[in-house]
């Protein structure tokens, strides 16, 4: 009986000893499984706040451009006035009689213009005889 107590104790033992070897394992196969859980999770943390960085950054960049974009867009309403403004003070002071007016008065500077040059030139010539 003593015999049979001791063999059964051992094969409980033994039983005993091969859980406590799984359940070492296991134990460890978690602690290493748990460790890159926590890197990736650490990965993903790091990833994640440049990226909020980053969104942050453009956010700021996409204002500042919004900023510019109305500010040029002022600029070209402003630009587009002194146009139409120009356009109106051109087309009452370039009437029909007024414009042939200053078209003769520039056509009459010329042609003295190109009187006088062709008087100098005979008058080079004749020098030059």
């Amino acid at each position: 009986s003593l015999e049979n107590d001791k063999m059964r104790l051992e094969k409980d033992l033994s039983f005993k000893d091969t859980q406590i070897k799984e359940y070492e394992e296991l134990l460890a196969s978690v602690r290493a499984n748990n460790q890159q859980q926590q890197q990736g999770l650490q990965d993903s943390s790091s990833k994640c706040q440049a990226l909020e960085e980053n969104n942050l950054s453009l956010r700021h960049t996409l204002s500042d451009m919004e900023y510019r974009l109305k500010e040029l867009e002022y600029c070209k309403r402003n630009l587009e006035q002194e146009n139409q403004n120009l356009r109106m003070q051109v087309s009452e002071t370039c009437t029909g009689p007024m414009l042939q007016a200053k078209m003769d008065e520039i056509g009459n500077h010329y042609t003295e213009m190109v009187k006088n040059l062709r008087m100098e030139k005979d008058r080079e010539i004749c020098r030059l005889r």
